[in-house]
């Protein structure tokens, strides 16, 4: 529960407004995602530039699609820890 509170928090939402919270925990979800994000950091230790592509720029909605990058951007910001160049963002 205090890890939801500080992300409301930081996003810029009121603990009061939600309603209902579920938590689900599966052990073997966690596992594989685990190892996922340990092959992904792999991979872009290995080779970066398949992973500072800008080709989604030329794609239809460009407008749209920089639009929510820089949301996403900004909202990235805003978190202390996503300051390090060695992270990667899923």
């Amino acid at each position: 529960m205090e890890k939801l509170e500080y992300l409301l928090k930081t996003l810029g939402y009121k603990v009061e407004d939600v309603k209902q919270i579920f938590a689900i925990d599966n052990p073997d979800l966690r596992k594989a995602f685990s190892i996922y994000r340990k092959n992904t950091l792999a991979k872009q230790k290995e080779t970066p530039n398949l992973f500072k592509k800008d080709d989604w720029k030329k794609m239809s909605n460009s407008g749209q699609r920089q639009q929510f990058y820089n949301y996403l951007n900004d909202l990235q910001d805003k978190f202390e820890w996503n300051s390090s160049t060695d992270q990667v963002l899923f």
